[in-house]
């Protein structure tokens, strides 16, 4: 999804950050296209290695409100930055990686709700700004790939809960076999033992032992 809205709007580099499912307040790189700068303040040694970037990029979460990402997020608005050269939002520390010309983001919405935002940096042509018709194009993009990454989280949610289910019944079985077959046969007893747990496994057991006359 994120290198067909880099081909289609001719851009050098972008990224996709998720919403963090454990952390809703935080936004995680998930997928980084070619060479792209950190778009919230950072150590200069931070980014040294432009090999490391991406890798990098995925490992820091970015809150909401914090930086363009932060705040493309917290709003759920488009942003387009023409002329970025100049731009308060553009972190110093950014263009030390690459100088920023032009920007785009877009937030991911399914109903409303923060999938996550895509950003794309800089035209692969010079001189060429990303326009209002770029953005028109992205935030299409956008509406696509949140409802494949939201389908994905379902599938994945679905799966994680199949495999639960499943070994949760394993475990049902287990203990179904560690529970006696059958009571004792006791001259003058009438023994017998049940055991229903409230959901697949319970904490509960029962056993019957002889005991000695002493």
């Amino acid at each position: 999804i994120l290198n067909f809205c880099v081909e289609s709007t001719n851009a050098q580099s972008g990224a996709v950050f998720l919403r963090d499912p454990a952390a809703p307040d935080t936004l995680v790189a998930h997928g980084v296209y070619g060479l792209f700068p950190p778009l919230k303040p950072a150590p200069d040694k931070v980014f040294a290695r432009h090999q490391y970037l991406a890798e990098r990029l995925k490992k820091e979460p970015v809150r909401m409100g914090e930086g363009i990402v932060g705040k493309v997020a917290e709003q759920a608005r488009p942003l387009l930055i023409a002329e970025a050269r100049l731009d308060p939002m553009i972190p110093p520390s950014a263009n030390q990686i690459v100088q920023i010309e032009t920007l785009m983001a877009a937030p991911l919405l399914v109903r409303g709700e923060l999938v996550g935002v895509i950003v794309l940096v800089n035209r692969r042509t010079e001189n060429d700004p990303f326009r209002p018709d770029d953005l028109d194009l992205l935030c299409a993009l956008a509406d696509q790939a949140a409802i494949t990454v939201n389908l994905v989280r379902v599938y994945s949610e679905l799966s994680e809960k199949q495999r639960l289910e499943q070994e949760l019944e394993v475990a049902h079985q287990f203990q179904e076999m560690l529970l006696p077959r059958e009571a004792p046969i006791v001259e003058g007893l009438e023994i017998a033992g049940y055991s229903a747990p409230a959901q697949e496994v319970g904490g509960d057991y029962y056993d019957f032992f002889d005991v000695d006359a002493e």
